[in-house]
């Protein structure tokens, strides 16, 4: 997903907040290349777009198949309880 160079970016602490997830596991992603982000500098901060945080989210989402191989719909709500 190409980024909009315009969108506002998100530190590393509105990101895990955005997320749901720790401030130490976004940073993680980030070094590992699972997640887009920008760097304010060889030693600044690093920020991240919605638009990115959205698109690593929905590469984690796996939906789940009960026994009978149908969909489960609670699946689906996971990415967004993860931000509630």
């Amino acid at each position: 997903m190409a980024t909009n160079r315009r969108e506002r970016k998100l530190s590393t602490e509105e990101a895990a907040r955005y997320t749901g997830f720790t401030t130490a596991q976004v940073h993680r992603a980030a070094k590992s290349a699972k997640l887009t982000y920008y760097a304010a500098g060889p030693f600044g901060p690093n920020y991240f777009t919605k638009s990115d945080l959205d698109e690593w989210l929905d590469g984690m989402c796996v939906p789940a198949v009960d026994p009978d191989g149908e969909y489960d719909d609670e699946t689906a709500d996971v990415r967004e309880a993860a931000r509630a």
